[in-house]
């Protein structure tokens, strides 16, 4: 694990620990939405299960639900010389934790 995967396979990472089969939503229907962010209502993915583990303590493959939308934003760093690209969608469900 930990490489940049194709464009039809998705990341979250979080510090809150999912089963698979759980729905991730977002921070602000939580009541957790604590920085400004240019998609609110929206949980956050991408395209690396490493790039997810900067985001939490837990990472977890999701299946987006919902339009999928590109953030624009590319991560800095690159495996296997291709871009960790971010992603945004309304919901997302737990397909399976990835490890550490």
């Amino acid at each position: 694990m930990g490489d940049v995967r194709n464009p039809q396979q998705f990341f979250h990472g979080s510090d809150h620990e999912f089963a698979p089969g759980d729905e991730v939503l977002s921070g602000d229907e939580l009541g957790e939405g604590n920085f400004a962010t240019p998609h609110p209502g929206n949980v956050y993915m991408t395209n690396s299960s490493r790039g997810a583990r900067d985001w939490g303590k837990h990472a977890y493959e999701v299946e987006p639900v919902g339009e999928v939308s590109s953030t624009g934003y590319l991560g800095g760093r690159s495996v296997k010389g291709e871009p960790e690209r971010h992603f945004v969608a309304p919901k997302a469900r737990v397909i399976r934790k990835v490890g550490r």
